[in-house]
């Protein structure tokens, strides 16, 4: 008898360290979900390629945060098997080796091609590739499980598909590639984040739009068809929610446009048929088309009295159909720069102040001059603010220092073109370095006030980083600035 109650210690001191083996295998990964992660106190956050103890971060992670200070610590990112999400015990275990970054909207972050790793360095490959992370609070979602299906992705050909309305609510435009830089949006996706788990619903089919895309006040979907110039165009879509869309191509004698003055001015001319570019913006959650007449609006001598562009309120109902320029209240800018033909406006941008917009116009002697305006549609002014050497495309401008900024080449001259809204004041600051050929000048990260490019050399296969300083133009030669040790780095301002 003693010796089967032995027999049975034994047995149970067996199971007893069987049981704690099971419990030292870790974590289910499969069943673990994005919880949060720990960009408290961030002005911005990246990913430093490989391992190098030497630094002296926290822990061996792929992801670090910058603070206002310029301090660099990693970020914990943390997972959760717990139903109600409240136990994320894993921070330990899970390490972010790499991710793609970018901004999704204002307030979020996308996190693409991510890879993580546990504390033994083995790649975790349950765990998901693409993540949506709140700015304000770091909580993470997972767009690899999803039920629309969508391959989510930041951007294509440069155009963001994240769109983020006047009411906070985020958006997404799933597309496929026409032709070159040319990407069909066929549904629109609204994210709601005030349930739990949040959800994505669908809320427009086959509307086939061209990125860009904009989102009013009222929810009503707005994005250009058929054109060549991803600036302006002249047919759109708009859509409504869960209901259809109306498709629309706006012709000449559609706008209240430049009134023909042959009957007090001898010799004008007027042709009641030109070309027309035509801007939709979104100012303030309202619609507006902004046109201008293209070559050939006006064919004799100039006039400043003259009508050469307008901008027009649209109205839209509840329902497909009712989306038309409402005439009766136009705003026009006149010819006070003397032209002899119309003004022909590239694009168009909605500050909180004003709408920006860049155009040329065409000198007597057939030469392009480019013009930057601003317009405000609740005072109905309309105002010539500067000429510019080249063309001024404010859809990627920079919002720093109260001023907009323009990465660009002016006379050959890359840096910064500057507007300041409150003065209406302009000015371009030059770079003081030329970049390499392998870099692309107008793919840059903006961390803080500084301009970083990258590239890879091609003759030794080395990673080369150089930044400037937005406000002098300045290259920023220290090796040890902290902008050098990442590979992306992404602003949260």
């Amino acid at each position: 008898m003693k010796m089967v109650k032995n027999l049975l210690k034994i047995v149970a001191v067996i199971i007893g360290v069987m049981v704690m083996n099971s419990c030292d295998n870790g974590p289910d990964y499969g069943k673990m979900r994005p919880s949060r992660m720990d960009i408290a106190g961030a002005k911005a956050v990246g990913i430093i390629d490989g391992d190098d103890n030497s630094r002296g971060y926290a822990i061996s992670s792929g992801l670090y945060k910058i603070d206002a200070n310029g301090n660099i610590s990693a970020v914990a990112v943390y997972f959760t098997e717990d139903e109600d999400g409240n136990q994320t015990n894993h921070e330990a275990e899970v390490r972010m080796r790499h991710a793609d970054i970018a901004n999704a909207g204002d307030d979020f972050l996308f996190f693409d091609d991510c890879g993580f790793e546990d504390k033994n360095g083995e790649y975790i490959y349950e765990l998901p590739s693409k993540i949506l992370v709140r700015k304000s609070d770091g909580k993470m979602w997972n767009l690899d499980r999803n039920v629309t299906g969508v391959d989510f992705s930041a951007s294509r050909g440069g155009w963001q598909l994240f769109y983020q309305d006047n009411n906070g609510t985020l958006y997404y435009g799933d597309c496929w590639e026409r032709d070159n830089h040319h990407y069909i949006i066929d549904n629109i996706y609204k994210f709601n984040f005030k349930t739990e788990p949040a959800t994505i619903e669908q809320v427009t089919a086959d509307i086939e739009i061209l990125a860009p895309y904009a989102v009013d006040s009222k929810g009503i979907i707005c994005g250009p068809v058929n054109r060549d110039i991803p600036s302006y165009y002249r047919n759109a879509v708009f859509a409504w929610q869960n209901s259809g869309f109306q498709k629309v191509e706006w012709n000449f004698d559609d706008f209240p446009f430049i009134r023909d003055y042959s009957d007090i001015v001898e010799g004008l001319k007027y042709d009641k048929s030109p070309d027309i570019s035509c801007c939709i913006v979104n100012f303030r959650g309202q619609f507006y088309s902004i046109c201008g007449a293209g070559n050939g609006g006006i064919v004799s001598p100039s006039y400043p009295f003259i009508e050469l562009a307008i901008c027009n309120k649209i109205s839209i109902g509840a329902t497909p159909g009712s989306a038309a320029i409402d005439a009766s209240e136009t705003i026009n800018i006149k010819n006070e720069i003397r032209t002899d033909y119309g003004y022909w406006i590239n694009s168009a941008m909605a500050t909180p102040q004003y709408i920006l917009t860049s155009g040329k116009t065409i000198s007597s002697l057939g030469y392009y001059v480019y013009w930057v305006t601003v317009l405000n549609p609740e005072t109905k002014e309309w105002k010539w603010v500067a000429e510019t050497p080249e063309m001024i495309d404010f859809n990627k401008s920079i919002n720093y220092d109260n001023r907009y900024w323009v990465i660009t080449e002016l006379e050959g001259q890359l840096g910064a073109f500057w507007f300041h809204p409150g003065s209406l004041e302009t000015g371009f600051v030059k770079f003081s370095e030329e970049i390499p050929s392998y870099m692309d000048q107008y793919r840059y990260e903006f961390v803080d006030g500084k301009v970083i490019y990258s590239g890879v050399n091609p003759a030794d296969s080395h990673r080369v980083k150089i930044a400037f300083d937005l406000m002098t133009g300045n290259a920023i030669t220290n090796d040890n600035a902290p902008e050098y040790k990442f590979s992306t780095l992404i602003s949260l301002n």
